[in-house]
């Protein structure tokens, strides 16, 4: 696993970490100069996935996360 800061893949977010395809995410682009960034959206409070809660409340969280 190699570490690389967050702006390298035009990422920003609380803390440097990896990144899976079930986090839902968030991100934009500036029409004006055509950068893109992404960042995490907060999970709330209780069990999350980023600090290693997979239960089936959690995933069920980031499975309405995603269709918003």
């Amino acid at each position: 696993m190699n570490f690389i800061p967050c702006h390298h893949v035009n990422a920003v977010g609380p803390m440097g970490r990896h990144y899976f395809c079930q986090y839902a995410d968030a991100g934009g682009r500036d029409v004006t100069d055509g950068n893109r960034a992404y960042c995490n959206l907060n999970e709330g409070i209780g069990k999350v996935m980023r600090f290693g809660a997979y239960g089936e409340d959690v995933l069920t969280r980031h499975r309405w996360m995603r269709m918003c």
